[in-house]
């Protein structure tokens, strides 16, 4: 899988990218979307889950917010 955990988006374009990433992996069947993290009541979190059981949390920016990409261990 190609996903790299990202701490913090630096530009609107990374985001775009590491995006279309993740949903060409969820369209490949690569990684299953799971709706949002109820434990991140303030930031819209996207959590999906890989066929190897790993799970990832995509935090899409907002504002001074810049969002993430992180492999939840």
């Amino acid at each position: 899988m190609e996903l790299h955990e990202v701490d913090e988006f630096k530009t609107d374009k990374q985001f775009s990218e590491v995006k279309e990433v993740v949903y060409r992996l969820v369209a490949e069947g690569v990684l299953r979307e799971c709706g949002l993290d109820p434990g991140d009541p303030w930031h819209f979190v996207e959590v999906f889950k890989s066929v190897e059981g790993d799970e990832w949390h995509m935090a899409v920016p907002d504002q001074a917010f810049r969002g993430y990409l992180k492999k939840v261990h």
